[in-house]
């Protein structure tokens, strides 16, 4: 059983790798699904242009913004690295 359940793992693995998902397609993602828009993050992202620029993929989240977000929605900081 221990033999079969690696030789399963390691062909889903080979099979099915995760696309990896940037900080700014994870926040539109949580911001979506709590109805979020841009102007709700405005304040703590540094403004709306900020939050746009993010969003877009023109500019990554820093440290402190990562933190902030990462407190505000209760996951760790991981999430948006």
């Amino acid at each position: 059983l221990k033999t079969l359940s690696e030789l399963v793992g390691d062909y889903e693995n080979n099979q099915y790798k995760a696309a990896g998902v940037s900080g700014s397609e994870m926040l539109a993602y949580i911001m979506d699904l709590q109805g979020l828009n841009q102007s709700d993050l405005s304040k703590e992202l540094g403004g709306q242009p900020v939050v746009s620029k993010i969003l877009k993929g023109e500019r990554e989240l820093n440290l402190r913004q990562v933190k902030l977000l990462s407190k505000r929605f209760k996951v760790s900081p991981e999430v948006f690295i």
